[in-house]
């Protein structure tokens, strides 16, 4: 056993200490003290953490231009330590935000139908996004047909025309997800040029719209409410200002908008001296589907919107208002869907339940459609329309339908019957109590809420093909404000008129292929007087109800006068509202 240290021999301190540090310093492991232990070292230097995923970046094309066209995303992802990382596709996440125009899986995208939508890749805790554009140009009759038009000294602008192409494009995939799964089809998805033969100051004043409709023949038969094609021409002149301005108005199959330079550009800008306004690329193509809603199928503006009357503050921020300022964060009402879902140029496939309108997870609305010998009929669509909730489907082979309500869904709503792929027609007519009716305001209820709504029997009066077309009566009897029928007052619909009897009734014959129109009701001492529509009267054009001609005669209607004949020619603001022009009744 070794001797313990002497602690009072100073003269060996100093070598003990010099032996010790060179121990140390030396033989860091193997030294030890008077007891055998081993004297740690430092520790060795941290293993550095792996570098992280901080961007990323997908590439590849992202226009296609045909159904089932595919292409392949690549991703490569910039780490925390500066370098780049390619990144096998498989590994990311993949999502695309309307499958209806676009499905993806492990990048590999492939088109569904026309419109833009956003492909986003996730990998690493990151994610990056790139827009994608399906244009499909199908050359057929039944499409929208755009045309990009410009004066003999006007260039055409290859961005404009990318603009233009855009919107319609993106128009296309907005307008399904509101209609859950309709949409229009179009005619080419790059505008179609088309050079006036006059130069610009030919085209700036006085009545453009007459001056390019005529002049724009020799590039396409463009007219109004024609059965092939609804029309979207822009065209590259800026009117003048101090006169009435005819671009940027639709109806009737027709639009026409303005884009001359400067149009498309966003930022503030001045409209005749007055603004600044704001132009935004959202409200530019808000504005091309606001014009469009107009040219389908004569979407009309929310009641008492034009008036700036209190009863368009519900409906004020939707598509067909001023909803266009905010595209795509606006919206369709559901007159607006339903009257879409009429026209021949709107097609499409019942969208997943929750995809239409939304999350759609509340009530459902179910039946049979059968024919007049009680044969089940496959292919009808069905819509379910209310004030607050719109949704359609189609019938199976055994002749069921089955469509969702939107969540919390609390409304009162008809059932709206159409011929769809079974029949030629559009439209035929709404649920009754055992028949077709024609008239909305006398069809049979349904209350939508927390329960479903089963059980309902649809039986048609004749084959779908069979109840297409033919001649329609519209009719029904106007009342005082006593309830008491009132003669001698003319109601006319699609340019024909009848005079009330004693008994206030009255009956149009519209001509054959007739679609829709307003009442108008007129008294013979001043002339027009209101509408049909709220309450039975109104003398607001927007209020006024349409009637549509289905597979049966409009009947039941009851025009409610606020005042007697005489009182209403008398000038009152209150009760005219709208100026009127003297019309010759037929004899």
């Amino acid at each position: 056993m070794p001797s313990r240290p002497d602690t009072h021999a100073s003269a060996r301190a100093p070598v003990v200490r010099v032996a010790l540090s060179f121990c140390m310093g030396i033989v860091l492991l193997s030294c030890g003290g008077g007891n055998g232990a081993t004297v740690p070292g430092p520790a060795p230097p941290a293993t550095p953490p792996p570098p992280t995923v901080v961007s990323l970046e997908v590439s590849g094309t992202g226009v296609l231009t045909s159904i089932g066209e595919t292409t392949q995303f690549m991703v490569t992802a910039t780490l925390s330590d500066g370098s780049m990382q390619a990144v096998e596709a498989a590994e990311a996440d993949w999502e695309s935000s309307d499958p209806a125009v676009a499905t993806v899986s492990d990048g590999l995208l492939t088109a569904a139908g026309g419109g833009n939508a956003t492909i986003t890749a996730t990998f690493g805790g990151q994610a990056a996004e790139v827009p994608v554009s399906v244009r499909i140009s199908v050359r057929t009759e039944g499409t929208v047909r755009v045309l990009y038009v410009s004066p003999a000294d006007r260039q055409f602008r290859a961005d404009y025309s990318e603009i233009i192409s855009n919107a319609i494009v993106d128009l296309q995939s907005w307008y399904r997800r509101e209609l859950g799964g309709l949409t229009f089809q179009l005619y080419d998805a790059t505008p179609e040029r088309c050079e006036l033969s006059g130069n610009h100051d030919d085209y700036d004043s006085g009545d453009v719209w007459a001056k390019v409709l005529q002049d724009v023949q020799h590039c396409a038969a463009v007219e109004e409410g024609s059965a092939g094609f609804v029309w979207v021409l822009y065209v590259a002149v800026k009117e003048e200002c101090g006169e009435e301005h005819e671009l940027g108005r639709g109806g009737n199959g027709l639009t026409m908008l303005q884009a001359a330079e400067g149009d498309f550009e966003p930022g503030p800008f001045y409209y005749c001296d007055e603004g600044p306004y704001e132009r935004t690329s959202g409200g530019v193509i808000g504005g091309l589907g606001h014009e469009l809603g107009h040219a389908i199928r004569d979407l009309r503006h929310p009641p008492g919107c034009v008036e700036g009357l209190p009863s368009c503050d519900p409906v004020f921020w939707s598509l067909m208002h001023l909803g266009y300022l905010t595209y795509p964060d606006t919206y369709l009402r559901t007159e607006d869907k339903e009257t879409l879902l009429r026209s021949s140029f709107i097609e499409g496939e019942p969208a997943p339940d929750r995809e239409a309108l939304g999350a759609i997870g509340g009530p459902r609305v179910q039946g049979t459609v059968r024919g007049p010998s009680g044969v089940p009929l496959e292919g009808i669509r069905i819509s379910v329309w209310g004030d607050a909730v719109w949704n359609w489907g189609e019938t199976a082979a055994d002749g069921t339908f089955d469509v969702g309500m939107p969540e919390e869904s609390s409304d009162s709503a008809v059932v709206s019957v159409h011929g769809g792929k079974a029949a030629d027609c559009r439209w035929l007519g709404y649920h009754g109590e055992g028949e077709l009716i024609g008239l909305r305001e006398n069809a049979t209820r349904v209350a939508i809420g927390d329960a479903d709504v089963t059980g309902i029997e649809i039986r048609l009066p004749g084959h779908p093909d069979a109840l297409c077309g033919g001649q329609r009566t519209i009719s029904g009897r106007v009342l005082g404000p006593d309830g008491r029928p009132v003669a001698e007052v003319w109601v006319g619909a699609f340019d024909e008129w009848s005079l009330t009897g004693r008994d206030g009734t009255f009956a149009i014959g519209p001509p054959e292929g007739s679609i829709f129109d307003v009442l108008r009701i007129e008294v013979p001492e001043c002339g027009f007087v209101g509408y049909y529509g709220p309450s039975g009267f109104t003398t607001m054009g927007s209020e006024a109800w349409r009637l549509e001609l289905g597979a049966t005669d409009v009947t039941g209607i009851e025009i409610r006068l606020p005042a007697s004949p005489a009182e209403l020619c008398r000038p009152q603001p209150t009760v005219l509202g709208v100026p009127w022009t003297p019309r010759t009744r037929p004899g």
